[in-house]
């Protein structure tokens, strides 16, 4: 095999702003490596590291009893060192490897999915996934089997429309020694997996609760077993947390710290003068732990705007932060009176513990003043106050906020994905900076896929590192499991001046391309410092590459 090795110590490009901040990034090691036809046609299922280097594990073929590897063993600067060879039962990997997930053809595990009919109707639909196996390529998936439907209902019999729901589905577990931004929400472990669901839905009166003047809660929270369907666990709300004014769902999502974001907006209109809340600006933020229905935060707050159109709601810790397009020209009208195609604001607001710390709008004049772009940018995109693809949240740890997203197009071939942008704000919410970047790539996969982007606090709390993944193609069949063809484009973000530097493509020169690996396109760095490790191959697959940058 050939060995291609060199250190590339490059002198930091500096640009000089208009507020005189010098930012930088720097490509510290550089190596390849051409590993074998075998390894190649494989699959890399592992990256172990530690203080020595690096190991990586490709299956290169497996079957019903056994799995063999090509493990390749590198110093921490990417220096080859050897590679070994090693068969096993299928069985003893699981013992000796602790990310080795292999499951043998046709296990089953059980999960319910939930869902609302065209009646509007919460359906559960009981099944199985089924393990299947490719023995040729040495590749394995799950499919979904539905065994059983069934429609819930309370305790009463009433009729359960539903809302949001969070179930314990197994999926694919690709957990190593590190991270990788692309491989979000597939490193949960089967074992873990009971398949019970949560669902937030809103509850259905009879006909004869009206004759009878039976008041029931709008609202419920119910845990529903996968074993046999029934609820076991259930809560019941909306009149008391809002004061016995009717209050409708706008945004929900699923928080990184387990539980499951609510926000409600006052409801009004003909025939509700006297029920509804004569002020649409009166919010409600809820926070429910799945896995007892419970209702573990409820935070009545003023907004800014009637008309909200939420992204996101995130959590940081112990903070709470929600933000998204909005529109107060019609304060006095409540949301679901109102529609709009294009907002004048955004607003983001902070909460902490049980109270708001602060709400803030943002025009779009004022995010026009303070658009910023690399510096050989001629035309910067800009924000236009329509929603927009969600991307990277970061609160630094100086307080600023930096928010991430990407502009689309609707066409007749469906959304097309168009340039990228941040948003920079302080630690109370006033904008700092627009940060408006072109994507290079215009072919037609680049059009299709999402831009992923990576926001990296430096050490000293001073600079962001802003990584963003250009498609460049695609190899193999599209929508027949390719590889995508991504490299990264990475530039800093000062803090305190709020400047963006120039970016810089990584592996791309004009001798040799290369392009990330979409498992693991960033290695745990192992020399300490602020500093990521790239890793992918040529398009062919059968030079790996390595970069090492100083952020």
């Amino acid at each position: 095999m050939k060995v291609v090795n060199f250190a590339i110590w490059t002198m930091v490009i500096l640009f000089i702003f208009q507020s005189e901040n010098l930012l930088s990034q720097e490509i510290e090691v550089e190596s390849t490596y051409e590993i074998s036809g075998k390894a190649k046609r494989g699959e890399l299922q592992n990256v172990f590291y530690d203080e020595n280097g690096y190991v990586l594990s490709y299956v290169i073929r497996s079957s019903k009893r056994m799995i063999k590897l090509e493990e390749y063993y590198f110093d921490s600067d990417f220096r080859f060192i050897k590679m070994e060879e090693e068969e096993i039962e299928l069985e003893k990997a699981k013992t000796k490897w602790k990310w080795f997930k292999g499951e043998a053809e046709g296990t089953e595990k059980r999960l319910l999915r939930v869902e609302n009919n065209l009646t509007g109707q919460v359906v559960l639909k009981q099944g199985v996934f089924v393990q299947k196996v490719d023995y040729f390529n040495g590749v394995s998936w799950w499919d979904f089997k539905v065994l059983d439907k069934t429609k819930p209902k309370d305790p009463s019999g009433r009729r359960l429309t539903l809302l949001a729901s969070k179930t314990d589905e197994p999926t694919t577990n690709i957990t190593y020694s590190g991270w990788s931004w692309l491989g979000n929400d597939r490193t949960k472990a089967f074992s873990d997996a009971t398949g019970d669901v949560t669902i937030i839905c809103s509850v259905l009166p009879k006909i004869k609760d009206m004759r009878l003047g039976v008041s029931v809660p709008p609202y419920a929270v119910m845990r529903i077993s996968v074993d046999d369907q029934t609820i076991k666990s259930e809560h019941y709300f909306g009149d008391e947390e809002f004061g016995g004014k009717p209050q409708q769902l706008i945004h929900t999502n699923n928080l990184s710290n387990g539980n499951m974001a609510l926000v409600f907006a006052p409801t009004g209109g003909p025939g509700m003068k006297k029920i509804m809340d004569p002020d649409p600006l009166n919010f409600t933020y809820m926070e429910v732990d799945p896995e007892s229905s419970s209702i573990v935060k409820t935070i009545p707050f003023k907004s800014l705007n009637a008309l909200w159109a939420i992204d996101a709601v995130v959590s940081n810790g112990e903070d709470i932060y929600i933000y998204g397009p909005s529109e107060n020209k019609k304060n006095d009208k409540h949301a679901n009176l109102q529609t709009a195609g294009k907002y004048s604001q955004f607003c983001l607001a902070k909460f902490s513990g049980n109270t708001m710390d602060w709400i803030t709008n943002t025009s779009l004049d004022e995010f026009a003043s303070k658009l910023k772009g690399p510096p050989s940018q001629k035309k910067i995109p800009e924000y236009s106050g329509k929603k927009f693809i969600i991307g990277e949240f970061m609160a630094s740890s100086s307080g600023d906020i930096l928010i991430n997203g990407q502009n689309t197009k609707t066409s007749k071939d469906g959304v097309i994905f168009k340039d990228v942008f941040a948003f920079h704000f302080d630690g109370n919410g006033k904008l700092k900076a627009q940060y408006g970047v072109d994507i290079l790539e215009t072919n037609k996969h680049a059009k299709m896929i999402v831009t992923e982007s990576l926001f990296r606090e430096s050490q000293d709390g001073k600079r962001i590192a802003w990584i963003i993944t250009e498609v460049a193609g695609a190899k193999g069949a599209w929508g027949n499991d390719p590889r995508a063809l991504n490299y990264a484009r990475i530039a800093s973000i000062d803090l305190e001046q709020a400047d963006l530097s120039e970016f810089q493509s990584l592996g791309q020169s004009k001798e040799a391309k290369y392009f990330l690996e979409n498992s693991f396109p960033v290695l745990p760095t192992t020399v300490g410092g602020d500093k990521l490790t790239f890793f992918g191959s040529n398009k062919a697959g059968k030079v790996i590459w390595f970069s090492r940058v100083i952020l």
